[in-house]
């Protein structure tokens, strides 16, 4: 039994848990961040991800506490063994939470889809080697709400220990958890910002919230859909995309987003889910520039630095519309960065 199984058996109480989870999970992370400390850190709470597309999977992360051989020379990454004493055996490249073991693969195809897309937006950008992708398994079909609710919350808690720059959180549901919330906002002064979808179901999140993307927290950023295809080469609000002038921050584009699903095919998605990867790709890149800009510099830079959105059918309080495009042209003032970066920190 690790330490943070029996303090979790002897302290049976939530509030307590989840202080020795930040404080466990803290002193783990600073040991192992010191490898690959480099690279921005982009955590995927999602499907998976397919293993068997050689394009994808050299941009996972590695867990270095499951690297190497053990003492009996067996390679630490699949022997078996909890190596760094964390709770989970050899999870190399992440944890899947629906079944509780570290077989990340995708059978469905979304998370694939998501890690594509951020991929495909920074090898546009020239910084795909900059970043890498932890993958943490929540989602399957013959999940119910209570064990969605549930594995996403270890999911959040796995990720606490890491310490990303970035969560990527392509899915939610209307169901409010106070643990999650209270996950969320450990991650505030890890800098860790946590890119949410708004819904597909066209409704407004200010009346119905949609979780997690609805957390008022400084860490949180919710992200609804555009079309860039419409006429005369303006954007407008998808109809399907969730809004809301409180609750959700800026619009990405979502419709029709092109990115390796299973099999090393690419297929088309729509919804959210590509708006909010879409967004990750940005964060990451000013990121990239200055790893230590914390989740409300990030905010302030993406709600002041890009065209709002000419409609006002679908509102968000920011109403920027930020695309690959528009990133590209705002990269190239090189007054932008400056300014962001002498802003106060928290």
């Amino acid at each position: 039994m690790t330490t943070i199984q029996l303090f979790r058996k002897v302290f049976n109480n939530l509030h307590v848990l989840i202080l020795l989870d930040f404080i466990l999970y803290t002193k783990i992370s600073y040991a192992q961040s010191e490898i690959n400390s480099d690279k921005i850190l982009i955590a995927i709470i999602d499907t998976g991800v397919d293993l068997k597309n050689p394009e994808l999977t050299p941009f996972l992360w590695i867990n270095p506490g499951e690297t190497g051989t053990d003492k009996n020379g067996n390679d630490k990454a699949s022997n078996g063994v909890d190596d760094d004493n964390n709770g989970y055996i050899d999870d190399l490249h992440g944890w899947n939470f629906v079944a509780n073991n570290s077989n990340i693969q995708d059978f469905q195809s979304h998370g694939t889809h998501v890690l594509s897309t951020i991929l495909n937006n920074l090898k546009h950008l020239g910084l795909e080697n900059k970043i890498q992708f932890q993958i943490l398994k929540y989602y399957h079909t013959d999940n119910d709400t209570h064990s969605l609710i549930h594995a996403s919350n270890e999911a959040f808690r796995y990720a606490l220990q890491f310490q990303p720059q970035l969560i990527n959180y392509s899915g939610g549901g209307y169901s409010f958890s106070k643990t999650e919330q209270q996950l969320l906002s450990q991650f505030s002064p890890l800098r860790t910002l946590i890119i949410a979808a708004s819904g597909n179901d066209h409704n407004n999140n200010d009346i119905l919230p949609f979780y997690p993307a609805s957390y008022q927290l400084d860490n949180v950023i919710a992200v609804a859909s555009v079309s860039t295809s419409s006429k005369k080469n303006k954007t407008k609000p998808s109809s399907f995309s969730n809004f809301g002038k409180r609750t959700v921050a800026v619009f990405s584009e979502g419709e029709n987003q092109w990115a390796f699903g299973l099999n090393q095919k690419k297929i088309p998605l729509s919804g959210t889910s590509q708006s909010t990867a879409n967004l990750t790709s940005f964060a990451a890149s000013i990121l990239i520039e200055d790893s230590s800009l914390n989740p409300l510099d990030i905010k302030d830079f993406l709600c002041s630095h890009f065209e709002p959105l000419s409609s006002d059918i679908k509102p968000t309080y920011c109403n920027r519309v930020i695309t690959i495009d528009s990133l590209k042209k705002i990269k190239g003032k090189s007054n932008i960065f400056t300014e962001i970066v002498s802003s106060p920190k928290i």
